[in-house]
């Protein structure tokens, strides 16, 4: 049996679980789809979830940047993990990321002339990572990540709008992004697997935050 075949015992389970996501979801039909997607995957083993227990949860505020250049992102008990520091309305919207120390960890920044939206982060002064929009595809909307692993390593999909989006790494998911999991007001939550980039995650994070605060102004 394939990884994508499942037993026909387990056929009228996977249906119900589709039409109870279309019958529940309040978020778009893409939405839809993507967490059906991953559930399913799940269920037979082909996505790995991110588990709490070996995972870092970070908490970010929603429109970051009507708020003014800076802001920190905290950890889930509420300290303060990391300081963004920048000018979002600069023609490049730079920012730096620092530790609570002050210590420079990335800077992001927007490329000029580029085809669609496209971020670059970088870290002692070398470029680390690309962050490209793509929103007319045949993969529907997504982010793609270019770093030192390739092309395209990372992608994120899910509703952006939402804050409910996936990091995934080739069938593995890598971070997780959810307003569900709080009842702080204007909140979402960011859960990074052990091992990776935390600062990495969390800048593409930001990218695609300020790539939806634009989308909403235009």
């Amino acid at each position: 049996m394939t990884p994508l075949e499942c037993p026909r015992s387990d056929e009228h389970f996977v249906r119900r679980l589709v039409a109870q996501n279309f019958e529940t979801s309040h978020n778009s039909a893409e939405t839809t789809l993507h967490n059906v997607r991953i559930r399913v995957f799940r269920i037979f083993g082909i996505v790995d979830r991110v588990q709490q227990d070996s995972a870092m949860r970070y908490v970010m505020k929603k429109r970051l940047f009507s708020l003014g250049a800076d802001f920190t992102i905290k950890d889930a008990d509420g300290t303060d993990a990391f300081f963004v520091d920048g000018k979002v309305f600069s023609l490049r919207d730079r920012l730096v990321f620092q530790d609570m120390k002050g210590n420079e960890l990335a800077v992001v920044q927007r490329k000029l002339l580029s085809w669609g939206p496209t971020y670059e982060i970088y870290h002692g002064g070398e470029l680390k990572a690309v962050v490209k929009e793509s929103l007319f595809t045949l993969f529907g909307h997504r982010f793609t990540v270019d770093d030192e692993n390739g092309p395209g390593d990372l992608e994120a999909r899910g509703s952006f709008g939402d804050h409910q989006y996936t990091f995934t790494r080739g069938d593995q998911v890598v971070a997780e992004v959810s307003e569900g999991w709080f009842t702080i007001p204007n909140s979402y939550g960011v859960d990074v697997l052990t091992g990776q980039d935390d600062v990495l995650i969390l800048a593409c994070t930001v990218v695609i935050e300020r790539c939806q605060e634009e989308a909403r102004r235009n």
